[in-house]
């Protein structure tokens, strides 16, 4: 892996850090593939994944350099499709730690987390109307479906959100001292791997059938195996144990 998605693992989870801090981290299409393929190949057998920026920022967006103006920028869309994708069906519990501004296609992939935690200075911004084009539809689905109307409206329309406007818009879950998202998301990770992974994984891939609208009966299978998995029984006997010492 290359400089460009830093991977960091510890135990029972893995930080992947932005890293090109000098000019705010920008969503290349080859920084978006190596997250890709990071979450591909580091995100199996842990129960999380930290996701931060290196520097006072954690993305800038879409790598501006990049863009053509031409319909041939609808590959970038698929670059960023990929990467949220994976953050979205990883089996691991995905947690954005998010420092300083969150511009365009990373505010898409931070959507793509499950938990989202933000410094108090943390700023929230799609300026894709300022550069004359509307927001991928597809991601805007996914969106709409985790957010009020008002803050995608907000988003859309290319306002900026401070770190206390994103919690009460839904798109925060906890907003932190300013410099302590990545330890906040690091401790919560650490409790994350303290935990059995098949509960783990088995609750993030309901979430994701909860997400697509899927049929439960997968889910109400995994619950069944794990009524009568080592791991409860050990739980359950340690209650039994400590109740009875």
């Amino acid at each position: 892996m290359s400089a460009g998605v830093r991977v960091e693992v510890a135990d029972g989870y893995v930080h992947l850090v932005l890293d090109e801090p000098a000019r705010r981290n920008p969503l290349s299409r080859a920084r978006l593939a190596e997250l890709r393929d990071a979450l591909r190949t580091k995100a199996d057998g842990v129960n999380a994944v930290v996701l931060s920026g290196a520097g006072t920022a954690f993305s800038a967006g879409a790598d501006l350099t990049e863009l053509t103006g031409t319909a041939a920028d609808e590959a970038v869309d698929d670059a960023i499709a990929e990467a949220v994708h994976e953050l979205t069906h990883a089996r691991a519990l995905t947690v954005a730690a998010v420092e300083g501004p969150c511009r365009g296609a990373a505010v898409d992939v931070v959507l793509g987390c499950d938990v989202v935690l933000a410094g108090a200075s943390a700023t929230f911004e799609v300026p894709a109307v300022r550069l004359g084009i509307m927001y991928n539809p597809d991601a805007v689905r996914r969106w709409a479906a985790r957010l009020p109307r008002a803050t995608l409206v907000r988003l859309l329309l290319g306002e900026q959100l401070d770190a206390s406007q994103a919690r009460a818009g839904g798109l925060v879950a906890e907003v932190v001292p300013t410099g302590s998202a990545v330890s906040a998301a690091t401790e919560l990770a650490q409790r994350m791997a303290q935990l059995p992974p098949t509960v783990v994984a088995a609750v993030k891939e309901l979430l994701v059938d909860l997400d697509d609208g899927a049929d439960l009966t997968e889910a109400h299978l995994a619950r069944r195996d794990l009524l009568a998995s080592p791991d409860r029984l050990d739980a359950l006997r340690t209650i039994r144990e400590g109740r009875n010492g």
